[in-house]
């Protein structure tokens, strides 16, 4: 048997060491002695060994030296690249200690000590966590490699099998090109609160079994990294939600669920504590909220259970775009309060954009313009219609004036009111049976005829009708000379 004792006593049993081999940890920090009673077990005699000690127990700490050492013993090939957790990104490049997070100590591309980085990525009892790791080389050939994750949860300075959280399984990850892995892992709620050591091994043919990569010892190729995580207790009635928005680009009146869930570590009753959800919508409209209020059931700790607030009618209709999230409050009923809700909106807003145009004045669409993108145009016609000419020229053969009336060949009758009219073939002329493309007659036209042969021009002027039937039309049924008495220039219709 094996007593202990304080520096000021008294000497006590240790339970449980009457075996040939004891495991005991002294309190952290503390000062013990230690002595071995032997008793015969015939005569009941005893005897008492002389006082071992004293032993000071340091106080924990997830730099100690205590830790066992790991490392890959060749610096060619594959190495990690990249770990990142919660508040840690540390990249880092082929065969050097520099990170993107801090400057580490060891062997590079073997060995990397980063337990200098800060902050320390904060882990909570009972929630699930995801690591995101890469895999790269320095080399260009591909080799196949395996991730395993050890934390020490009892920080007791030693990876037990217990403590390996994260293993990528026996499908060999690559390295060229690099590859990256989630490592999603939950915190056990027994797990000792405060800063520890964390551990991540890539292996090049660790995916062989479950048991090839070891937290401890030596191996070939890969690398080796040590982090410190801050693992503390959630808050009491946390609650955090998740958002699910609409996809594409064009909305109208939306509707929006959100997911809360209970992180905390406590079941928070919603009939006498119920949780209120305000959904900040802000868009083209400026910040629009609206409210919701979860108040049956419950929610259980550590994630257990979730409900749903359904939001309708999420005006989303505006052109813009649009970042959603949230807030959380808890009914103060029974001494619960709201406290510091661990995640009651989310890190980064769900957002969306609507291609609809914003709402304007007439846009003016001219035929053979191009129409621009949008829904909910408005055309309308252009301003005036293009006006324009139509110019005949043509040479007449000397006039055979008679006087109207005559009974001669070509002689045309006398309109109504009409003076000085005169008869004879002046000449031919045909008016186009189709105008330029895309043109038309908006209204009466007038053709003007002028003599430009004669010392005195004569202009006569006629209706041109452009309507049906197909081509113009002249029609004249009393033209007038511009240069009245001049009775040059006559017109057979």
């Amino acid at each position: 048997m094996v007593e202990i004792t304080s520096p000021n006593g008294p000497w006590v049993p240790i339970p449980g060491s009457n075996a040939q081999t004891i495991n005991y940890t002294p309190p952290a920090g503390s000062t013990t002695y230690y002595c071995c009673v032997v008793t015969c077990q015939n005569s009941g005699g005893l005897d008492t060994s002389t006082v071992a000690g004293p032993v000071a127990v340091q106080p924990f700490s997830p730099t100690s030296p205590c830790y066992c050492t790991s490392a890959a013993t060749i610096t060619a090939d594959e190495e990690i690249t990249n770990v990142t957790l919660g508040s840690l990104n540390n990249t880092t490049t082929c065969q050097s200690l520099t990170g993107t997070a801090c400057t580490g100590t060891g062997t590079a591309s073997l060995y990397s000590d980063f337990t200098s980085c800060t902050p320390y990525p904060i882990l909570y009892k009972g929630l699930a966590h995801t690591a995101n790791l890469t895999v790269g080389s320095c080399g260009t050939t591909n080799f196949v490699n395996a991730f395993k994750i050890y934390i020490d949860y009892n920080q007791n300075t030693v990876f037990e099998l217990s403590e390996e959280v994260y293993f990528s399984g026996t499908t060999g990850l690559s390295c060229v090109p690099p590859t990256t892995v989630n490592a999603t892992f939950t915190v056990p709620i027994t797990a000792l609160s405060g800063p520890t050591r964390m551990r991540v091994i890539d292996q090049e043919g660790g995916q062989s079994s479950a048991t090839t990569i070891v937290p401890c010892g030596t191996y070939g190729y890969g690398e080796t990294e040590d982090y410190v995580v801050n693992i503390i207790q959630p808050s009491p009635y946390d609650a955090v939600s998740s958002i699910n928005v609409p996809t594409g680009s064009c909305f109208q009146l939306e509707t929006v669920t959100v997911n809360v869930t209970n992180y905390g570590s406590n079941t928070i009753n919603l009939t006498t504590n119920p949780v209120t959800c305000t959904l900040k919508v802000n868009g083209p409209l400026g910040l629009v909220t609206y409210t919701g209020t979860l108040s049956t059931g419950t929610l259980n700790a550590y994630g257990a259970t979730s409900q749903t607030l359904t939001f309708n009618n999420v005006n989303m209709f505006d052109g813009g775009n649009y970042c959603i999230n949230t807030s959380l409050t808890i009914g103060n009923a029974g001494g619960v309060v709201n406290g510091s809700l661990l995640n009651d909106s989310l890190s980064s807003p769900v957002c969306r954009t609507n291609l609809r145009p914003t709402a304007g004045p007439d846009y003016e669409l001219c035929q053979y313009n191009s129409i621009p993108f949008g829904q909910g145009l408005t055309v309308s016609g252009c301003a005036a219609p293009v006006q324009d000419s139509i110019e005949i020229i043509f040479t007449a053969s000397l006039p055979t004036p008679d006087n109207v009336g005559a009974t001669t060949t070509g002689t045309s009758l006398v309109g109504a009111n009409c003076q000085n009219q005169f008869a004879g073939l002046a000449g031919t002329a045909t008016i186009p049976t189709t105008l330029p493309s895309n043109a038309y007659f908006t209204q009466n036209a007038k053709l003007t005829v002028t003599n430009l042969t004669s010392g005195y021009p004569t202009e006569c002027r006629f209706i041109l009708y452009g309507a049906t039937p197909n081509g113009a039309s002249l029609y004249s049924p009393c033209p007038t000379g511009y240069n009245t008495g001049a009775g040059q220039i006559t017109v057979e219709e």
